[in-house]
């Protein structure tokens, strides 16, 4: 399949901090502190979720379906969790991704989405 350059991450850095700082009233400076290092973690996430995706229909996707945008976004939070050493939450933010990932891929092979890129 072809494959394009991803330009717009599949989700935002407020998608990622919402898993991860509870508190909304600190959430801003979490993205101060460590915006950078989500930033990473969502291009990590999204390559990821291209390779699952690749077999099955074109990659990037554009525009980002919703179930792609949650993936993303639980990936990338599973990934700085993990670097973290919170395996166990990191897991469970894993199993949740792959979950979605499994029923969108599903959804395609259904023929019932079609993805433009």
């Amino acid at each position: 399949m072809i494959r394009k350059t991803r330009v717009v991450p599949y989700c935002s850095v407020d998608d990622v901090v919402e898993r991860i700082v509870v508190d909304p009233s600190q959430r801003e400076q979490f993205k101060a502190e460590y915006g950078e290092d989500i930033e990473s973690k969502i291009r990590a996430a999204d390559a990821l979720i291209d390779a699952r995706l690749a077999p099955y229909i074109n990659t990037p996707l554009n525009p980002t379906p919703p179930t792609i945008r949650y993936v993303s976004a639980d990936i990338a939070a599973a990934l700085y969790t993990m670097d973290r050493g919170e395996y166990q939450k990191a897991k469970a933010i894993i199993d949740r991704a792959e979950e979605a990932l499994q029923a969108y891929i599903k959804t395609t092979q259904k023929g019932a989405f079609t993805a433009t890129c």
